[in-house]
């Protein structure tokens, strides 16, 4: 995990970020650590964190998987010199967006009235998955 910084936003607050970091021990598969950054402790619960990265890369897994579907996919698309990507969205697509939906509702449901925003890791290009932390100014 990578170390919180501090900054201000907009001179009314501070905030704190933590990162989870990628986990490239099993490769080069999208997968993210599954440990709770000590920056959350106090305001989440280690086990909500925890089981959410487990569910994110659990849809990783089904993005990345090769099967009978993502063999289909190419052979469409090689048929029709990929013009059909102009039509339809490829399962890894459809995957990225519900890890999308599920962050958004992650953040309306569990951490905006916490004071704490978690971002999409597709926005930090699948390297991390950041939390922002926000703390109320200091006069």
């Amino acid at each position: 995990m990578a170390a919180a910084s501090s900054d201000s936003v907009g001179g009314r607050r501070n905030s704190k970020r933590a990162f989870i970091e990628r986990d490239y021990s099993g490769g080069t598969a999208v997968r993210f650590e599954e440990k709770f950054p000590k920056e959350l402790l106090g305001i989440v619960d280690e086990r909500v964190v925890v089981n959410m990265v487990a569910r994110i890369n659990a849809v990783f897994k089904e993005a990345e998987h090769v099967g009978c579907l993502s063999c289909l996919e190419g052979t469409v698309a090689w048929l029709s010199l990929f013009t059909i990507h102009m039509c339809t969205r490829t399962n890894y697509e459809k995957c990225l967006d519900r890890i999308a939906d599920f962050v958004q509702e992650q953040n309306r449901t569990l951490f905006s009235s916490k004071g704490v925003t978690m971002i999409d890791p597709m926005e930090r290009g699948l390297r991390v998955i950041e939390f922002i932390i926000e703390e109320p100014a200091t006069h």
